[in-house]
């Protein structure tokens, strides 16, 4: 597995148009981070929405190219 400093910053580099492995790879980082916080509970909410919005967008783009 990369360094997780690198890891931001090849995502920086290639912007968003990564390979769906890569995606995935992203999305797990990010759920695995997942937590609530004390101060603003909400966010963790927000955070997870926007990861299965994520999720939703790779599998159709997986379905309609392969």
């Amino acid at each position: 597995m990369r360094d997780r400093a690198s890891y931001f910053l090849t995502d920086l580099i290639e912007g968003k148009d990564q390979r769906p492995d890569k995606k995935l790879l992203d999305l797990a980082y990010r759920v695995e981070r997942l937590t609530p916080h004390p101060r603003r509970p909400e966010r963790f909410h927000e955070d997870k929405s926007e990861i299965v919005a994520e999720l939703h967008h790779l599998a159709d783009e997986v379905r309609r190219h392969g």
